[in-house]
């Protein structure tokens, strides 16, 4: 194999990855309860079925919460573990702001700056879909936390141009058209889709303070009723 590359052409540095990296953090707001899950993956660990890896978390309310994860599964070849966190149930006014671990005792938080979590802005339960092979004429409930307030919410999904580039897509989604009741955790946003916007899985984002991103998923269809069962629908 040769070590060379043509000439113009710069290398970055190695990319060495994140230590501890959370990942595929999905939440769904139920009722009261903001439905929780996702997995920790941590780089350059080998299988020990005897570590004990904890989760621990803050809240918009001050709290601090832990629970112990089960055991680690190795990602391919890679000397790297993955924990899944089980699903939890939360209380949707106490929420999410950032999380930690624990590796046998040892804290795991970025030097003490945490991972933040974005809670702000996720789908409902109360979504549906229609159809099999792809989304297509749902009903669509985005959760907005109170105190936040986005002046744009959209689902962000991903097409095919002329030649095949990937690209991303926004649909706009429908603020309420009433101010939430008071001591809601929660405002809804809506979207009623047709028939001509198909697609297999998305992520929400918002614009809030002049700046766009994407806030929350990706959600496929599986995490969602058909709307012919969905409650509240």
């Amino acid at each position: 194999m040769l070590d060379t590359v043509p000439s113009g052409v710069q290398l970055t540095k190695v990319i060495t990855p994140l230590p501890v990296k959370p990942v595929d953090l999905l939440f769904i707001l139920d009722g009261d309860t903001l439905q929780f899950s996702g997995t920790v993956r941590f780089w350059n660990m080998t299988e020990d079925p005897d570590r004990i890896v904890r989760l621990l978390w803050d809240d918009h309310l001050g709290g601090t919460s832990n629970i112990t994860l089960g055991a680690g599964f190795t990602v391919a070849e890679q000397q790297a573990q993955r924990y899944s966190f089980p699903a939890l149930s939360l209380d949707a006014i106490a929420g999410i702001t950032s999380l930690r671990f624990t590796v046998d005792g040892k804290l795991e938080d970025q030097g003490g700056l945490g991972f933040p979590v974005q809670d702000d802005v996720v789908m409902s339960a109360s979504s549906c879909f229609n159809g099999f092979d792809t989304l297509n004429e749902g009903k669509l409930h985005i959760a907005v936390r109170t105190g936040v307030s986005p002046t744009r919410v959209y689902l962000e999904t991903e097409e095919r141009d002329t030649i095949d580039r990937p690209i991303v897509v926004e649909i706009d989604v429908m603020p309420p058209s009433q101010p939430p009741p008071a001591n809601t955790s929660y405002s809804m946003w809506n979207l009623e889709l047709s028939a001509n916007q198909r697609f297999t899985s998305f992520t929400v984002g918002a614009e809030i303070n002049g700046v766009k991103g994407t806030r929350s998923g990706p959600y496929a269809r599986f995490n969602f009723a058909p709307c012919a069962d969905a409650a509240g629908v």
